[in-house]
């Protein structure tokens, strides 16, 4: 929902089986007519605050219960400082498979999202 004078939108939302990978758009318009409708491609990102691990106990506990991975590995809950990048935002890899993370199932080719916008009234 937006006010009716709203013109643009912009959102961000974590990839969920990553440990530092978000998608989003940034102040794209917003329909003008009642019933029009737009839709958008966002593309996937690495926030670079910490290596890629793929690692059950890298991905933030909540998370953990949302992809259903099974592991003996416990969630930090927080950063590891091990793992701190340089904080440079780039083009998210993916899942690789390099650990606890199958591609096949939590992997994506970007877009990572398709964002659909309609004006109701």
């Amino acid at each position: 929902m937006a006010d009716e004078n709203a013109e643009f939108l912009s959102f961000i939302s974590m990839l969920i089986a990553t440990n530092d990978g978000f998608t989003g758009l940034d102040t794209v318009a917003l329909p003008e007519e009642v019933g029009q409708s737009y839709s958008y491609y966002a593309a996937s990102y690495d926030a670079g605050t910490e290596e890629n691990t793929e690692d059950f106990a890298d991905i933030v506990p909540p998370a953990q219960k949302l992809i259903g991975v099974s592991s003996d590995d416990m969630g930090a809950g927080t950063s590891d400082d091990d793992l701190a990048e340089d904080g440079v935002i780039t083009p998210h890899p993916g899942i690789a498979g390099d650990d606890d993370l199958d591609p096949e199932v939590y992997g994506w080719d970007d877009p990572a999202a398709l964002v659909h916008v309609e004006r109701l009234d």
